[in-house]
């Protein structure tokens, strides 16, 4: 009878045990999903990232057991399940580190490696009976619960994206085009004007443009970027408007606005109007149910849970043991290689096709000229956890990826008009760099850092047209009237432009809501 009563007294305590570790385990998934929720979620993976935690948390436990044989199987339990949930906190306190201008590799990693002891030895001194850890249980559960809420109500209180923007210009229908050429919109993340890269690398970027010019495109001298922020320049650009809220200070990114980013948006709605395909090439997250063909790369690791696992050091601790196996699993498989997209967005057959092509490589500055990867990258990952700062440790690394971006477009692009002569092309960026940017806890301080702002609006923005459409390309067009542009073209009429603002992020890259403040337009005018 005492053994049956000790058996099961003892099942109950490594239910608790393993309870214990599962839930701290699945809480950085499962708030990381919630707060995600619009960004195509593959729940297998998901769900393979709580195994792998678990994983983790059960072979540090057992572990330490043989390690700490007096040591209360409680106390063990704890630390392993706080050292695990801990590993995503990286990318929160570098932020927090940000936010108060004591942001630096070291500090990082000091204060991140404190915190983790700390909590781990928190958790050791007070889960010492199964007292203590039914209580962390219940803890455990709640945080899950609290997570995962979240997640639940944006689902259920996702609306129609109308409610943000209004319809831009007149409706369209198949006879409203005077033509149906194939259009390509070749959205090159972070890629700054030729003057601009001239001025801060002293690359000169201009056989590259004579090679465009000899190709037919125009390239502007004037172009910049409205917002100096992805997730506030692509929609934008899709709205061809403002986005709501800027004027107030205020631009909320939200799951509406991620509905716009993957093709609920006047533009494309537009072109299917008209008769069009609309196609998305680049990173999985963009890729919505609005496209007609998504081509994008197939590795496990790209877009949400590439974002999920650089929450982490893991990335960094990859590198020092292969730096061949992190190009392999964190560089290459975070976006559509540009090799694979080439292939499949030159050979298209659909038309009229619209195709938008967004390329992350510039702005991650992942290759060196010759379009193999670096294999310094994660040398710089503890400083390059958000998207401002990525292009920020290596000019060099920069013009190497351009360099290789150059290449890679030329090969697209000829491969395109072969097949395609009468084609409209566009090549433009979202935002420049931001290699004079100055981390401070008041990023309006960047408002006086007049280098920083003229770079990170100074934009690629080379455009192949029909003759007719020529008159209309101004030297300064923004991102806001590049489709107002397009669509006026295809139509046959004169567009209509929005007068030009551009608007500065004071928060930090990783984070999607405002504040945003408009700069002055005297800072940034091309004399």
């Amino acid at each position: 009878m005492k053994d049956s009563v000790g058996q099961r007294l003892y099942s109950m305590k490594s239910a608790r045990i393993y309870l214990v570790m599962a839930t701290f385990s699945a809480w950085p998934i499962v708030n990381f999903a919630a707060a995600n929720v619009e960004e195509n979620i593959r729940v297998v993976v998901f769900l393979a990232f709580v195994l792998a935690n678990f994983v983790m948390a059960t072979t540090a436990f057992h572990i330490m057991k043989r390690i700490f044989r007096s040591a209360a199987p409680e106390r063990i339990a704890a630390a392993a399940a706080i050292g695990v949930a801990m590993l995503y906190t990286f990318r929160v306190v570098r932020e927090a580190l940000l936010s108060v201008g004591a942001y630096s590799q070291f500090s990082l990693v000091v204060t991140w490696a404190t915190i983790f002891a700390i909590l781990i030895g928190g958790a050791w001194a007070v889960v010492s009976s199964q007292k203590a850890l039914r209580g962390m249980a219940g803890v455990g559960v709640l945080m899950m619960v609290a997570a995962a809420l979240p997640g639940f109500y944006g689902i259920l209180t996702t609306s129609d994206s109308k409610a943000i923007y209004s319809e831009n210009g007149k409706k369209s229908s198949p006879s409203d085009a005077v033509s149906h050429p194939n259009v390509y919109y070749l959205l090159l993340d972070a890629y700054a004007r030729s003057d601009e890269i001239l001025k801060m690398t002293g690359f000169d970027n201009k056989p590259f443009l004579d090679w465009l010019s000899d190709k037919g495109f125009t390239t502007l001298p004037k172009s910049r970027s409205n917002y100096n922020r992805t997730r506030h320049a692509i929609p934008s650009a899709w709205i061809m408007d403002y986005l709501p809220g800027s004027d107030d200070g205020y631009v909320m990114i939200n799951e509406e606005i991620w509905d716009v980013m993957g093709g609920n948006n006047p533009t494309v709605r537009a072109f299917k109007e008209m008769g069009y395909k609309y196609i998305f090439s680049g990173g999985l997250e963009y890729c919505g149910r609005y496209a007609d063909q998504c081509i994008r790369g197939v590795g496990l690791l790209q877009g949400a849970p590439w974002a999920l696992i650089h929450s982490t050091p893991i990335p960094a601790f990859v590198y020092f043991i292969s730096s061949k196996l992190y190009a392999t699993l964190l560089t290459k498989n975070n976006s559509l290689p540009m090799e694979v997209a080439i292939k499949n967005v030159s050979e298209l057959a659909t038309s009229p096709r619209f195709v938008f092509y967004h390329e992350l490589a510039v702005h991650r500055t992942i290759y060196n000229a010759d379009c193999t990867y670096r294999k310094g990258l994660a040398l710089e990952e503890v400083d390059r956890m958000d998207h401002d700062q990525q292009m920020l440790n290596s000019q060099k690394a920069y013009v190497a990826t351009v360099q290789c971006t150059n290449a890679s477009m030329k090969t697209l692009i000829s491969k395109i008009l072969t097949k395609d002569e009468d084609t409209i092309i566009i090549i433009a960026a979202d935002h420049g760099v931001s290699f004079h940017s100055i981390n401070t806890a008041d990023r309006r301080e960047n408002l006086k850092n007049v280098s920083y702002l003229r770079e990170l609006s100074s934009t690629l923005s080379s455009w192949r047209l029909p003759e007719r459409c020529q008159k209309w390309l101004p030297d300064d067009l923004s991102n806001v009237n590049h489709f107002r542009l397009i669509l006026a073209c295809l139509r046959n009429e004169e567009p209509s432009f929005l007068p030009f603002k551009s608007y500065l992020p004071l928060t930090p890259g990783s984070t999607d809501s405002g504040p945003v403040v408009l700069v002055p337009n005297s800072i940034l005018r091309d004399d």
